[in-house]
């Protein structure tokens, strides 16, 4: 999370270093801030690293169960005179971070971690459909194409002997980087702080592999390929709550 407030920081940073550069287009604005990403429905990629239940079939799960965060920029260029019909330039970097603890025996405790970076690169359309009298709120919807970069992941465990107190640790990389095409449907809401600083809410339902999976790599953000046949759609909720400065 620090990582990603840094990152926040030095895009807009070099955004107003860059200010007169940028100052020359129309309807342009800037938007950057921490949203989060959650993997809906029975993907591996949700499920626990190691799998206890032995009426269930053996599986490594990727362990990703809660939001995960992420850094968002973007920047909107309005088509329009009145900023209705927008199209949206963006970049996102996801960092899915798990930890397990398996208390695996009397005197063996099991500690897993389990990450993956996916940057993102997306543009797309927006549509302004809505606006209220309060505080300058716009109402928008719109349609995002997105071609997700995933990294190369680390898997650690660590395995501590009580009786011993002594640890033994074992990490290594998991499944090759892959790339693969996904698309989101988004509707939001921004509202007028101070002008020209705005606050843009938005919830977003999409498929992060729509197009590009591959079987023989197995699923995309699991660990391992023991017990895997296939790649599963990764279906996402997205949720952002951003800053947007106006031009």
């Amino acid at each position: 999370m620090i990582k990603i407030l840094r990152l926040t920081i030095l895009i807009f940073s070099v955004f107003f270093i860059n200010y007169s550069l940028f100052s020359q287009f129309k309807n342009l604005s800037v938007t950057s801030g921490i949203s989060t990403i959650s993997i809906l429905g029975d993907n591996p990629g949700a499920k626990s690293i190691i799998e206890r239940d032995t009426t269930k079939e053996p599986i490594y799960g990727g362990s990703f169960k809660t939001p995960q965060a992420c850094f968002s920029f973007q920047v909107n260029v309005g088509l329009d005179d009145e900023n209705k019909f927008i199209v949206p330039l963006g970049f996102e970097y996801v960092y899915f971070n798990a930890l397990e603890r398996i208390p695996a025996a009397t005197q063996l405790t099991v500690y897993l971690r389990h990450s993956i970076s996916v940057p993102t690169f997306y543009t797309g359309f927006l549509y302004q459909f809505m606006k209220f009298p309060l505080a300058n709120v716009k109402a928008y919807a719109g349609i995002e194409a997105r071609a997700s970069f995933v990294q190369e992941g680390v898997f650690y465990r660590r395995f501590y002997y009580h009786a011993l107190d002594s640890s033994f640790i074992y990490e290594s990389k998991t499944k090759d980087a892959a790339t693969r095409l996904g698309a989101v449907v988004r509707l939001g809401f921004q509202g007028e702080v101070v002008d020209p600083w705005f606050v843009n809410f938005s919830a977003a339902y999409g498929i992060m592999n729509l197009i590009g999976r591959d079987d023989k790599r197995g699923e995309l953000l699991t660990p391992l390929t023991n017990f895997e046949t296939k790649e599963s759609m990764v279906f996402n909720l997205h949720f952002a709550l951003l800053i947007q400065y106006r031009l």
